[in-house]
């Protein structure tokens, strides 16, 4: 009996993405996300020119990407918008900074809406 409840308790799954995920693993992906997201967000606000800063907003995007559900629209809305901006700004890589304002403009991002628009405007030829 013991056996059959352990059993049971193991099965006791949430399913995510069409994938049958433990109670571990999503809490194991909503940290992973949230700790992405926040180095990105803090070092986005402390250190914006860094290229370390640029890595971690990367990372981000791609994280929020990989285990991506509706309640993380956000996430990676300004992830992917503060990816753009250290493109824009500092790297002065117009088509990079398309490519990640037109991800958080997918995702509801005014602000990135704002600057393709601008921007698309000003270099039409970064906007493909």
């Amino acid at each position: 009996m013991k056996r059959i409840i352990l059993g049971l308790s193991l099965v006791l799954i949430l399913v995510q993405n069409g994938f049958a995920l433990t109670e571990a693993e999503l809490n194991r992906r909503a940290l992973e996300v949230l700790n992405s997201t926040l180095d990105c967000a803090n070092a986005a606000e402390k250190y914006f020119t860094k290229e370390s800063t640029l890595q971690k907003c990367i990372e981000a995007v791609n994280v929020i990407q990989k285990y991506y559900e509706p309640g993380l629209k956000g996430s990676l809305s300004q992830s992917a918008f503060n990816t753009g901006l250290i493109y824009y700004e500092v790297k002065n890589n117009k088509i990079k900074a398309y490519e990640y304002w037109f991800l958080a403009a997918k995702y509801g991002n005014k602000s990135a809406s704002k600057n393709l628009s601008i921007m698309c405007k000003q270099d039409p030829w970064a906007c493909k």
